[in-house]
């Protein structure tokens, strides 16, 4: 009875800190992560119709970090061609506005990832290497699945639990539900897929992401035949919970529609094939 009465009390408080929350989030107090001002341009730059692929490589020429960082993404496996890039003009056209946004987008999530506090430092560096991992998972998905961008699916697996990052900040200010590891996964399941939306609406990220951060924990989800972004990222963040499938309350692969769309066998463990892979490395590098 003192178990199911402790058990009564958590739950009591997890919604409680819910409705908190979410009473912030549609009042506007609630604190929202903002991108780095070189992306927030880089964004603007590829929205507008008479910018050219020159404007946007001198545009990105004006941060050495990205820079490099945008040469090194633009020669790994999954995106180099026939001759290495050199120079960010070379990257930027062979690339084009849409690949460019989404990487420059994909480079800057990092810095998101910043702890407030030693109590949410190791949750944060959990978070940001899995997000990793299921950001690489999800590019070697799309490469084999048409209509699915592999610089989207990349930005997808980087940013598909964003709602996390506010609720863990607003979470702080609680020691008690930041150490109760059973309680912070409730809350995050009720309430960081309305907040991720927020954030990525805030953005002014693409209709196909924001659905992604919406619908990517819907294991049921009812889709057409053809599979699609959300489905890549279910897989990725399931193949990325192999070991503890219950904190996404999946019991059995079999139960996602996902694998099916996607034409992936639930019985195979793919770490095994997968870290044999070298594009699966080099994904997993552009972010180490």
């Amino acid at each position: 009875m003192r178990e199911q009465s402790h058990l009564d009390a958590d739950a009591k408080a997890v919604m409680e800190f819910s409705g908190q929350v979410l009473g912030e989030l549609q009042s506007g107090k609630l604190v929202l992560p903002m991108l780095p001002e070189v992306t927030l341009r880089v964004s603007d730059l590829t929205s507008d119709p008479n910018a050219s692929l020159q404007d946007l490589a001198t545009l990105i020429v004006t941060d050495a970090t990205l820079a490099s960082q945008l040469i090194k993404v633009s020669n790994s496996p999954l995106y180099r061609g026939r001759e290495p890039i050199e120079t960010v003009p070379i990257a930027v056209s062979r690339l084009g506005f849409r690949a460019v946004r989404n990487l420059v987008s994909s480079l800057a999530m990092q810095q998101m990832f910043t702890a407030t506090s030693p109590r949410v430092e190791q949750h944060l560096r959990n978070m940001w290497e899995l997000n990793v991992d299921v950001s690489a998972r999800s590019q070697l998905l799309a490469a084999s699945v048409p209509g699915v961008a592999v610089d989207e699916a990349m930005l997808a697996g980087l940013i598909h639990n964003i709602g996390i990052l506010p609720l863990l900040v607003k979470a702080d200010e609680n020691p008690e539900l930041i150490e109760d590891e059973a309680a912070l996964d409730a809350l995050i399941a009720d309430v960081s897929a309305q907040i991720g939306v927020a954030v990525l609406e805030s953005w002014d990220f693409p209709a196909s992401l924001v659905a992604v951060v919406e619908h990517y924990r819907e294991f049921d989800r009812q889709a057409a035949n053809d599979p699609d972004l959300i489905d890549v990222v279910q897989v990725a963040s399931l193949q990325s919970h192999l070991t503890d499938l219950s904190r996404l309350n999946v019991h059995s692969l079999n139960e996602v529609r996902a694998f099916q769309r996607l034409g992936v066998q639930t019985e195979v463990e793919v770490d095994e094939f997968d870290e044999n892979s070298e594009e699966y490395a080099a994904a997993l590098r552009m972010f180490g």
